[in-house]
């Protein structure tokens, strides 16, 4: 008797179409916001800054996601207006234009500090939205399918931006950019609307029993292993964009097939990390991942042209998604129980978010050091390459994990 595979429910595609969706848009926030910055005066220490004060108020929202969640009553209903808030983030940057020169670049750390708190709490909830619209047998797919078309997406929408970018007069550019943007995560936030639950997990008003993730070594030790991921992966990545721009000369249209490059790196990665996670573990794969982030980021940093710096972030970017969308987000999958999932993700997200606060500190340092950009990037690949050392001596010390779980971006 043959088996098939049963056709995917509504809610799974509406969960696909969400994340396509996003795709198209996020492109304008993580590829080109700190060209604009840069654009409107920002300095190399401005734009470390806006990489890591939005992730003290991610720290404290992520906490109040289980609260919120708690409230509400259930994922379905405390999402919405999380999601609203994060997604308003292109609303703002478009307005930009609009507010007096002097006042411009305090307006985008505004945003940003605006935008984190919906960031933080909608992290922590739509995990637990997923558990719930979705049975235990479709997640794998549904992950899988989710990467596939945020990747596929990411390049559409970086592609698109790119040329208009080129094309059109600044700042008009971006504020239609941002714009368009808005619209589309408007069209995410519609089909996140349509998912339906027919026995949400309800959180109970005074909570019994809760599970404490910090009392499991397993999740400690996972931690750890974030931690020194993120912060030395976010010492430098903010760096970038000011790179390519100051001392290569790019222009956005190049940024946007910088972007490509390392999209199609990470669709690769993501297919053939899952695959080497089932030979070496989860812990290998993370320690060789990050490893690999360092080496990219030397060739980057020596890079004498843009088409060396291509390899460079086809490198970055592919190490990076084996690291931390396989490898890290596979072990706290397979050691967060049934009954903790709010609890451990909420623990989980404060760590990232703590972490990205850190890490761009450590660029804004070296920044204000008077430490030249490509001399920064050097001493942060060190610090990801010994980070990974640190993590290999870590892996000697405990068993390694299981094969992994392929898990994609959730978007919100």
């Amino acid at each position: 008797m043959s088996s098939r595979v049963e056709p995917p429910s509504s809610n799974f595609r509406h969960l696909v179409a969400d994340i396509a969706w996003f795709g198209l848009a996020i492109p304008a926030m993580v590829r080109f916001f700190q060209a604009y910055a840069i654009r409107l005066g920002a300095s190399d220490t401005d734009i470390s800054l806006m990489a890591s004060l939005p992730a003290v108020l991610l720290v404290i929202a992520a906490s109040l996601g289980s609260r919120w969640l708690r409230w509400r009553g259930s994922a379905s209903k405390a999402i919405i207006l999380p999601s609203l808030i994060f997604r308003s983030q292109f609303l703002l940057f478009a307005l930009t234009a609009f507010i007096p020169a002097q006042w411009q670049l305090l307006w985008l750390f505004f945003s940003l500090m605006t935008i984190a708190i919906g960031q933080g709490v909608a992290s922590v909830i739509f995990v637990v939205m997923i558990n719930e619209a979705i049975p235990q047998h479709e997640t794998t797919r549904l992950f899988s399918r989710r990467a596939f078309w945020f990747n596929i997406t990411q390049i559409v929408g970086g592609l698109a931006g790119g040329f208009w970018l080129e094309h059109i007069a600044f700042p008009t550019n971006y504020q239609l950019m941002f714009l368009t943007a808005f619209v589309m995560v408007m069209m995410s936030l519609w089909h996140i609307r349509q998912i339906k639950i027919e026995t949400p997990t309800v959180m109970p008003t005074v909570p019994q029993s809760r599970v404490n993730p910090w009392r499991s070594p397993q999740f400690v030790r996972l931690m750890m292993m974030t931690a020194l991921c993120y912060v030395s992966f976010f010492s430098v990545s903010s760096l970038v964009s000011s790179h390519l721009i100051r001392d290569l000369n790019a222009t956005e249209g190049y940024l946007s097939i910088f972007m490509v490059a390392e999209l199609m790196s990470s669709a690769v990665f993501s297919l053939g990390a899952a695959r080497l996670a089932q030979r070496i573990g989860n812990t290998q794969l993370v320690t060789m991942g990050l490893a690999g982030t360092g080496i990219g980021t030397i060739l980057l940093a020596l890079s004498p042209n843009l088409m060396l710096a291509l390899v460079a972030g086809a490198i970055i970017g592919g190490c990076w998604t084996a690291t931390c969308m396989v490898g890290i987000l596979s072990m706290l999958t397979q050691i967060t129980p049934a009954n903790g999932r709010a609890e451990y993700n909420t623990a989980y997200h404060q760590v990232a978010f703590a972490s990205i606060f850190v890490g761009p500190l450590i660029g804004t340092a070296m920044l204000q050091m008077g430490i030249a950009l490509g001399t920064a990037l050097l001493i942060g690949a060190t610090l990801r390459i010994a980070a990974a050392s640190v993590m290999q001596v870590m892996t000697w010390r405990a068993p390694v994990t299981q094969p992994a779980r392929l898990m994609a971006p959730a978007g919100d």
